[in-house]
């Protein structure tokens, strides 16, 4: 198995529309076509009141896991967000967005495939991995829909073995977009025999490397 690496910890990746592919990598920072990046698009503005749309939402200061996550607020019987992403992933139909406000949120995460995580933005919403034995987000076998992680600051991924901020693996439509990765002990991600979309995150101030490709 050969080895690909970008980036050092001490060093800033910026990747726009590069696409890392497992049988073979596609990696020009030459060749890499410009895409149109915007927000999530589950954000809009109605008069003064702000909306989100989304399927499933997750709020770590107002919400609860015993929640159904149909709503933002809280609004009693059992209505309301979840309070862990990953109780939000689980519940979210392929295809469909996962909204996750702004907070700080302790967690090591399993994607199930076809769900769009989206988070308020990387300035405001955090997954800390808490330098725990494991990735702070594991993507696996993510083929059949397009598995998506946004908005989010990813950090605090732990120093063992091969674990990263964003493990990807046995996956081949998945899209990384408008995150920071960073503080992760070892390295921001790892690809492993997969396919992934990396595009516009900012990978700076990880142990060892921004990205490291298995191919």
């Amino acid at each position: 198995m050969k080895s690909m690496t970008f980036g050092t910890g001490s060093e800033s990746v910026k990747l726009t529309a590069c696409t890392l592919i497992g049988a073979f990598l596609l990696f020009s920072t030459a060749g890499c076509q410009q895409e149109a990046v915007t927000s999530p698009d589950v954000i809009s503005n109605e008069g003064d009141q702000e909306v989100v749309y989304a399927t499933v939402y997750v709020d770590a200061s107002t919400g609860s896991d015993a929640y159904d996550g149909s709503s933002l607020t809280c609004r009693g019987n059992g209505v309301g967000p979840k309070k862990t992403i990953q109780a939000g992933i689980n519940i979210t139909p392929k295809n469909r967005i996962c909204y996750v406000a702004p907070g700080i949120y302790c967690e090591q995460i399993i994607m199930a495939e076809g769900v769009r995580l989206a988070g308020a933005g990387a300035e405001v919403t955090f997954i800390d991995g808490g330098n725990k034995r494991g990735n702070v987000i594991k993507i696996l076998d993510c083929n059949a829909a397009q598995t998506v992680v946004q908005g989010f600051t990813i950090r605090n991924g732990s120093c063992y073995g091969d674990n990263a901020g964003i493990r990807i693996q046995r996956s081949s439509n998945v899209v990384i977009r408008n995150n920071a990765i960073t503080a992760n002990r070892a390295d921001g991600i790892r690809v492993y025999s997969a396919c992934a979309k990396i595009v516009n995150n900012t990978i700076a101030g990880n142990g060892r490397n921004g990205i490291m490709a298995h191919i």
